[in-house]
């Protein structure tokens, strides 16, 4: 790979009129045209290749501007050559393939006002992957993930994807809602059906006409109402409680879990019909823990809007931060994080959030015992060219084991992991690497 190098932003400029390239690098402290302004431009020439920012200060509001101007692929002048040169091969092999998906993740995240899709590590990147399997296709998606890690999000990510865009995006929550309630959600009610029915009211099916139901905690829902859903999702049709009258609607229905559906089909407290109808694809949503690269543009992203949210003033950070959030495996994903952080604002008294601060909060989430990863919820993925997303998973490590001679620490840097990652997996996979005796 040859490495072409320019002062400013208006010679790269310049130079991209001219030469075709894989990867742009860009300094966060550029004269005459501001770095963030560079990024602009380069961005609306949309030449579908990946940008890094070689991140030099920890300044809050200057990092966040280049978030909002679509950056969050970052590089850190303090990574060891080796980190640098595998993120920026990955990236380059990803080619920044996903344009329709990247302009959209960012207007979702300006309009909502939610992290959970900022990032490009290999994970976002796989996850990125199978939302571009499907545009254009209106097809049940089932969304599967742990907790906090951002699958509402995804759904409407999906939807802002999808031909029903210009239609309502509609969500419930299926473990929010009592069971008495939830049919009357779901379909809706005639005036005088039940006591205090002193109105007609449209249900959600209904109300969600040519868009998109997003249904999260699928699990949660009783059998009865499983039967009846399944009755819409093959035929289109329903009835309001209290009415004999059979409405149709035209949704595409999205759903998401944390749970294991296939165990919930064994132990028949899930229809394994409505299973297959709600799975005709299969998104995972990334854990934080496996999102190494991600983490510095998330605290910028959260640190930003803790202070706009609750009048605070951090405007800068400890590098040492970093590798304490890296190492943390964070069972509560995007959620935890966000909610951490913001406590971490609160309890510094100056406009820079301390290693120190974050070192102590940390403590007792670690003496707590909640550390435990979640149980993975889904079946295994098959990724493009063949073989489970496993497979491919336990390849890798021992690969990059076998290239650091077994130094796990070494490894998980290869691999853009946490050393804490990269241990529960060899756990999982059963892989034992000792190193060549010498």
């Amino acid at each position: 790979m040859r490495l072409a190098t320019v002062e400013t932003g208006y010679d790269a400029l310049t130079y991209l009129q001219m030469n075709p390239v894989q990867g742009i690098v860009i300094h966060d402290q550029l004269e005459l045209m501001s770095s963030v302004d560079t990024v602009k431009r380069i961005q609306s020439k949309k030449l579908g290749v990946p940008i890094w920012l070689w991140v030099t200060q920890q300044s809050v509001d200057h990092l966040h501007s280049f978030l909002e101007a679509g950056c969050d692929r970052w590089l850190l002048e303090t990574s060891p050559p080796d980190i640098l040169q595998k993120l920026i091969r990955d990236a380059v092999q990803w080619k920044s393939r996903y344009p329709i998906v990247n302009r959209k993740r960012f207007q979702l995240t300006k309009l909502f006002g939610l992290p959970n899709l900022i990032g490009s590590s290999g994970a976002m990147m796989q996850l990125y992957y199978q939302l571009e399997r499907t545009l254009n296709a209106d097809i049940t998606v089932l969304i599967q993930g742990e907790s906090g890690s951002g699958k509402e999000l995804v759904a409407r990510l999906l939807h802002s994807l999808s031909s029903r865009s210009s239609e309502k995006f509609v969500g419930l929550n299926c473990a929010a809602i009592p069971r008495d309630l939830m049919e009357s959600e779901l379909f809706g009610y005639e005036k005088g059906a039940f006591t205090g029915a002193t109105i007609a009211k449209k249900g959600k099916f209904e109300y969600a006409h040519k868009g998109t139901l997003f249904l999260d905690e699928i699990a949660d829902l009783d059998l009865t109402l499983q039967g009846k859903i399944l009755r819409v999702l093959e035929l289109g049709e329903f009835e309001r409680i209290g009415s004999n009258q059979t409405r149709h609607t035209d949704v595409r229905i999205l759903s998401a879990t944390n749970k294991n559906l296939e165990r919930a089909v064994r132990k028949k407290t899930f229809r394994l019909d409505l299973f297959y109808r709600i799975n005709s694809f299969t998104v995972e949503v990334p854990p934080l823990r496996d999102r190494y690269g991600d983490f510095l543009p998330l605290l910028v992203y959260i640190l930003k809007r803790s202070n706009q949210k609750n009048h605070r003033n951090i405007q800068s950070f400890d590098w040492g931060v970093l590798p304490l959030l890296q190492e943390y495996p964070w069972p509560g994903n995007i959620r935890q994080l966000e909610s951490f952080l913001t406590q971490a604002a609160l309890y510094s008294d100056k406009p820079h959030l301390e290693e120190t601060t974050v070192r102590r909060l940390l403590e007792p989430l670690r003496q707590s015992g909640l550390e435990a990863v979640p149980e993975k919820p889904s079946p295994p993925t098959v990724r493009p060219g063949g073989g489970t997303m496993e497979e491919m998973e336990r390849l890798a490590i021992l690969q990059a084991l076998e290239e650091v001679g077994g130094n796990v620490t070494a490894a998980a840097k290869k691999l853009g992991l946490s050393r804490v990652t990269v241990w529960r997996k060899m756990e999982r996979y059963k892989i034992k690497f000792e190193r060549p005796q010498s």
